[in-house]
């Protein structure tokens, strides 16, 4: 930006232009006043430093604009990433937050499942923008050069996001990088440049993409435990995953990191596997307790009206009637417990859990507080209770 004497001199420039428009000074006489208050080359370093500042800020408005664009939909995960920059900012493994160790930002996502899943896509470059950025296309390569390493001192906040979705964004942002204080214009653009390094930190190997991917993996051999109630046969399917599906999934691997994939990932189907039976025998116990507790309450007469029995008879099944996993809280955690559930008869565009009248055999809605107990099929495909 301009020094006070250097602007001093420039109004002074541009009036003597003025008068040469209106025709109050000649052209020749014009010329030698303006050199007698700036000559060619003071002018010249003036432009430059006009040329620079405006460049400056016409480059990071577009690259705050281009950011903008990045869906709303990661918006939870690219907080979670800011909150944790300094963990997705480490560059040598020893930095980087181990799986046993569980990191803060390991143990952060396992937590908040949300911001995983939309960290994975992230990742997976689902995002277009994200693309861009990956690509290092236009407006990312004109502040950033292509093997950019990482940033050292990372300072984005999760205050820009509400920068980059309020309405008058564009405006406080073009404030920031027009201020006179130098300070505030740099912090500016150091925001962006850290949300680009980011977001390639994501998709280049760094200790980061690889505790992801590492994280995806986890949460697909769970889901294969999840589906099956035959543990060897989820065993044969994990691990069979993790033979012939990883390369395809994550072509880039090196042959170190499919080694150490390889190996971390037999020890996540042994922590899974244990989880998967830990959580099975607390279904069972508390299946156990509800079935007495309503045999005590029915003279030992009634069966259970809650989740457990995963077989239908044909003239159930000639009801409609299906067997689903539902998630339900059971001894303060959440858990897919097997329900019966058919179409509600007073509006089949509802699901109800039933379960089979001890006295009449018929299929009767399971009451809560008199109420139906009403489920649907979630955007994931698994059935909650609504």
């Amino acid at each position: 930006m301009l020094d006070p004497d250097d602007a001093e001199r420039m109004r002074k420039a541009f009036k003597v232009d003025e008068a040469v428009r209106t025709g109050r000074v000649d052209a020749q006489q014009g010329s030698k006043i303006r050199n007698s208050i700036l000559d060619g080359t003071a002018r010249d370093k003036i432009d430059k430093k006009v040329t620079q500042a405006v460049d400056f800020s016409v480059q990071y408005l577009q690259v705050f604009d281009a950011l903008k664009r990045i869906e709303p939909r990661f918006d939870s995960g690219m907080r979670f990433l800011m909150r944790h920059r300094d963990a997705v900012n480490a560059d040598r493994e020893k930095d980087a937050p181990k799986p046993e160790e569980m990191g803060p930002l390991v143990k952060g996502l396992l937590e908040d499942m949300e911001a995983l899943e939309q960290i994975i896509d992230l990742m997976d470059r689902k995002d277009s923008e994200v693309r861009m950025i990956a690509a290092h296309l236009p407006p990312y390569n004109q502040v950033m050069r292509r093997d950019q390493g990482r940033i050292e001192n990372m300072v984005v906040e999760e205050t820009f996001m509400d920068a980059l979705r309020a309405e008058d964004g564009n405006e406080l942002t073009a404030e920031r990088l027009n201020c006179a204080d130098k300070a505030i214009r740099g912090r500016a653009a150091a925001d962006m440049l850290c949300v680009i390094s980011i977001l390639n930190r994501l998709t280049r190997p760094t200790p980061i993409r690889k505790e992801i991917r590492l994280l995806k993996i986890n949460l697909i051999i769970e889901e294969f435990y999840r589906s099956d109630d035959n543990l060897e046969l989820a065993r044969t399917r994990a691990q069979e995953f993790l033979k012939t599906r990883i390369k395809n999934m994550y072509p880039d691997l090196s042959e170190e990191e499919t080694q150490e994939i390889q190996q971390r990932g037999a020890e996540i189907i042994e922590v899974v596997e244990q989880k998967i039976v830990a959580e099975r025998a607390e279904q069972e116990a508390a299946q156990a307790a509800v079935t007495a507790a309503s045999g005590d309450a029915s003279g030992g007469g009634a069966a259970a009206v809650e989740g457990g029995d995963e077989t239908l008879t044909k003239e159930e099944e000639q009801q409609g009637v299906q067997i689903h996993r539902i998630a339900v809280r059971v001894a303060g955690r959440i858990r897919q417990i097997p329900y019966k559930v058919m179409p509600d008869p007073d509006d089949t565009s509802k699901h109800i859990i039933v379960h089979k009248d001890a006295e009449s055999g018929e299929m009767v809605p399971v009451l809560r507080r008199g109420a139906k107990r009403f489920v649907a099929r979630g955007r994931d495909g698994g059935w909650q209770i609504t």
